[in-house]
């Protein structure tokens, strides 16, 4: 008797490239081989194009480019392709549909009538604890699911970065109270986490700014909104565009740099699409 698994390949979906990275077989997370395929656009749509074209152009390219036939893939979008909020308690709010149109309410109030086309999913969090919601445009999953039947692959997750990093990493978090924050080319996503529950979540735009100095900057704000001491909270930082990160900051201790050799974890598969995609 023989055994076999499917090939597998991770797809990291963002505004300036795409790239995509064929696993090993069998259960393990080692990436072997790589392709990398930049975005032709301008980082801002032109009008009447969504923020995904582009994106999705490169990423039919780079599968004619990578052959991933009768692979299943896990496909890594952007924070930039999504929406985040944190979804307070309510203790009137049941379960099921009614729960899902509670946290539809919720990006309702802020983006408007944009939400109706919207995938909405929540953190399954337990009776009583905030959780953190993501919302993903139904034309983009749709897309990514028409561009992988074209190319015979199975789509078998589709993760906003932010959500991807925390199940990667979800044992360094569990320790304590903790800001995650995420560096991508253009904008920097953080979570904040204290007290054994979803404080804060915000995707901000670096607008050219250092990234060092705007993680620090970013990070102070946030644990000042919500009265924390920054003694007592871990920061940590994922930024493969910055080799040797260290955050700047005068009223914060040193940052865990995840992903990095010796500081943290080592690479796993995502991480490393990461960062070929930022050296690129």
């Amino acid at each position: 008797m023989s055994l076999s698994w499917r090939n597998r390949v991770h797809v990291l979906l963002a505004r300036e490239r795409v790239a995509l990275g064929r696993l090993g077989r069998g259960y393990g997370d080692t990436l072997k081989s790589r392709h990398v395929q930049p975005c032709s656009g301008a980082a801002e749509p032109a009008a009447g194009r969504s923020a995904w074209d582009d994106a999705m152009r490169a990423l039919d390219a780079a599968l004619r480019a990578f052959d991933c036939r009768r692979a299943e893939a896990t496909v890594i979008l952007s924070n930039a392709f999504a929406r985040f909020q944190v979804v307070p308690w309510h203790d009137q709010i049941g379960w099921g549909a009614e729960r899902g149109a509670y946290v539809r309410h919720g990006f309702q109030r802020v983006y408007g009538d944009d939400v109706r086309g919207w995938d909405v999913r929540v953190s399954d969090e337990g009776h009583g604890a905030p959780a953190v919601a993501a919302a993903v445009d139904r034309d983009l999953l749709a897309a990514i699911s028409g561009a992988a039947r074209q190319h015979g692959i199975a789509v078998v997750s589709v993760q906003p970065y932010l959500m991807w990093a925390i199940n990667r990493w979800r044992t360094a978090l569990r320790a304590g109270d903790f800001c995650l924050a995420l560096v991508e080319t253009g904008e920097v996503c953080t979570v904040l986490r204290a007290g054994g529950s979803w404080r804060a979540v915000k995707v901000a735009p670096m607008n050219g700014r250092e990234p060092q100095a705007f993680v620090g900057e970013l990070v102070e704000r946030e644990l000042c909104l919500a009265g924390l001491d920054p003694e007592r909270i871990k920061v940590y930082v994922r930024a493969p565009q910055q080799g040797g990160f260290e955050m700047r900051s005068d009223g914060l201790p040193p940052c865990t740099v995840l992903g990095e050799s010796g500081r943290a974890p080592g690479m796993q598969v995502g991480d490393a699409l990461f960062a070929a995609a930022a050296q690129s």
